[in-house]
């Protein structure tokens, strides 16, 4: 890389020649730096000094380059200090200014020279570097300030020095609270907003971290519903568009009108209860609220699992749980004061009463009896109640005691879906029937698809779902006269929870001889068989005046009182087996302005079917002009002491009486 300088060994003007030794040593090939024109004897020394001339003059942070502060590395060899030869100044700049020189020097310098990118990146980097060190010093002065103040602040909020407990108990306490004020004050964040089925499915990476099942996994299967609040407001929108609830309207001359808009109401009302728009977007949050909360409320129990999602299609989802470990001493204390809770709430209700004489009568099913039995073990010593709990549990109980941790969550999985005004359908099972049980659900799901589909088009066709004939009987003169009425008429109370409450383009008589005739083809054929898809149905006579009640001429308080037996085998359905129900019927109203009957069922095949009666009661009154107004309510009735799975057994209540009556509604709309 360096260039070879010209001998001189010509004389200069009147100077003397030089010696001989000197002129031999001149006359042999020079080396000189392409940057400064520095001549050297070896070439060694001349390419490190170029090399280290170029690097000085490329990364110098000055305007200008001097050659002179080039200074060579120490070296072991001493000649190389002594190799430096100075040509004249006209013969030195000569050749630096050579093309041949210019061009290798602009080679060399190439490793060393910035780009117009890299020099904006550098001058970033010196701001980057200013800033930082300016905000690490406003950093260190805030820090020295809070060193320096920070035990007065605490003497003067806590009155205790920092380093007591006092001090930090309060401490911890201020900052739970801020902490909570922050997330109630920024909302829900998008990472709780996730949703984890669908981020797990659409993983980028394809790896899932299913959790591993086995015979001890058990699988919570929910299907989240529509409420019965669903249909009472969609039928006061309906009638707010259709029609005025003003009595002077009824004596309009568009009545065929009016009671085609009650069928279309009826109709659209029993649309808008099978539809699952709402349930499938509350069970898109339910199963990620399930799946965050089951752990810590779990872990609150003494008991330890890990959860996923395992499948979500519309409403139905399904976790899996496995259980890893449990506390005994925590889940002994927190099974005690369950079951204290519990017997205080039979105590407020005045239920205890009731059943106090008979023990047995406060554990109505198998899984408050594990309850009870856990429970007492907490009076018992721990070196005592410990060994007995791993001898019962690892040897012989395992799979009871596990499927009765996840049934105790029940009643707080279904308060917690009732606060979002929707119902809920839950099914615990363990690994060994959870398959047979996923088949029957999505069998049960694809023919409700079907059947909502059907119902869609029959509801947008003109003559809807065919009739079986004139099932409600010829239309009565007197129902078309207004009505009003008694002075001492007191309307029977409703049930606990009210179903539904609609208006009839049908008579009260006319409707009266179709539902409590005993001979009766509506409520057998139009309602039992057709809609309900009874099978086996044995209806009994009432057990007075069985020949006169329900004709439109009989109007005798004597009917009241008068009971009948049915029974019936109810279909099978994903979450319950077919079953045989034991209907009692009671008349407790009856006269021309109102007539009402009450109903106690009883479906002792059903899990814990046992330990609850099911209430239903129609109410119908004369509104005249052919009209009358329809309330069905039901309720449950818990005969021995309310179990552990009370709300679930309810909510099981509430959506199939709220659905059958619905169905009821229509038809009866249908038919008139």
């Amino acid at each position: 890389t360096n260039s070879k300088a010209p001998s001189n060994g010509s004389s200069d003007g009147g100077h003397n020649p030089p010696k001989t030794s000197v002129v031999k040593k001149v006359t042999q090939e020079l080396w000189m730096c392409n940057l400064c024109g520095q001549t050297f004897a070896s070439n060694q020394t001349s390419e490190e000094h170029e090399k280290i001339c170029i690097q000085m003059a490329c990364c110098t942070s000055g305007d200008l380059f001097d050659p002179n502060s080039v200074v060579l590395p120490a070296s072991d060899n001493p000649v190389l200090d002594s190799d430096a030869i100075l040509l004249k100044e006209n013969v030195r700049k000569l050749m630096c200014m050579s093309d041949q020189s210019v061009i290798k020097v602009i080679a060399a310098a190439k490793p060393y020279v910035l780009t117009l990118a890299e020099l904006y990146c550098e001058h970033e980097l010196k701001m980057l570097a200013r800033d930082c060190a300016y905000y690490y010093h406003i950093e260190r002065r805030a820090e020295l300030r809070r060193e320096q103040s920070g035990r007065w602040k605490a003497l003067i909020s806590t009155g205790a020095p920092p380093t007591s407990v006092p001090a930090k108990v309060l401490s911890n306490v201020k900052t739970r609270l801020s902490e909570a004020y922050e997330l109630i004050k920024e909302g829900e964040s998008k990472s709780e907003r996730r949703d984890h089925y669908d981020n797990r499915n659409r993983s980028q990476t394809g790896e899932r971290m299913d959790i591993v099942h086995h015979n001890g996994t058990y699988f919570l299967n929910c299907l989240v519903k529509n409420s019965a609040q669903v249909v009472k407001n969609e039928l006061k929108r309906l009638a707010k568009i259709h029609w005025s609830e003003k009595q002077d309207e009824l004596n309009n001359p568009f009545a065929k009108f009016r009671q085609n808009a009650q069928n279309y109401v009826v109709t659209l009302a029993s649309l808008a209860l099978v539809s699952d728009f709402n349930a499938r977007r509350v069970a898109v949050q339910t199963s990620n609220d399930f799946y965050r909360l089951l752990v810590p409320e779990l872990k609150r129990r003494g008991v330890r699992i890990e959860t996923d999602i395992e499948y979500r299609s519309g409403a139905f989802f399904v976790l899996a749980i496995n259980i890893l470990s449990i506390d005994w001493i925590r889940f002994m204390e927190y099974t005690h004061e369950d079951i204290i809770s519990r017997q205080n709430r039979l105590i407020r209700t005045g239920e205890e009463n009731k059943i106090r004489w008979k023990f047995w009568k406060k554990i109505p099913t198998a899984i408050d009896a594990c309850g009870y039995v856990i429970g007492l073990l907490y009076y018992v010593h721990w070196t005592i109640s410990i060994p007995i709990c791993y001898f019962w549990y690892y040897l012989f109980l395992r799979q009871f005691i596990d499927f009765f941790i996840c049934q105790s969550l029940t009643d707080d999985l279904y308060r917690y879906v009732e606060s979002k005004g929707m119902e809920m359908n839950l099914e615990v099972k363990s690994s060994s029937d959870q398959g047979s049980f996923m088949l029957a659900m999505l069998r049960q799901m694809r023919a409700d698809e079907r059947n909502q589909k059907k119902e869609k088009d029959q509801a947008t066709a003109d003559g809807g779902k065919p009739l079986l004939g004139d099932l409600l009987g010829p239309h009565i003169k007197e129902d078309k006269s207004p009505a009003s009425p008694p002075p001492d008429f007191k309307p029977p109370e409703n049930l606990e929870y009210v179903c539904l409450e609609i208006d009839l383009p049908v008579g009260i008589r006319r409707l009266r001889w179709a539902l409590l005739r005993s001979d009766s083809e509506f409520q057998r054929n139009a309602i039992d068989v057709v809609e309900e898809r009874y099978t086996n149905i044995v209806k009994g006579p009432w057990s007075k005046h069985d020949d006169i009640i329900g004709v439109p001429t009989a109007d005798a308080t004597d009917f009241v009182g008068a009971t009948r037996e049915t029974q019936a085998l109810m279909p099978a359905s994903a979450m319950v087996k077919a079953n045989t129900c034991y209907s009692s019927i009671e008349i407790i109203e009856y006269n021309n302005h109102c007539f009402a009957y009450k109903s106690k069922t009883r479906t002792p095949e059903v899990p814990f079917g046992s330990s609850f009666y099911c209430w239903t009661q129609v109410v119908v009154y004369n509104l005249g002009q052919e009209n009358c107004r329809m309330i069905c309510s039901s309720g449950a009735e818990f005969p021995n002491s309310r179990p552990m799975v009370a709300r679930q057994i309810e909510s099981g209540i509430r959506t199939g009486t709220t659905e059958s009556f619905v169905r009821f509604g229509e038809t009866i709309c249908r038919y008139a």
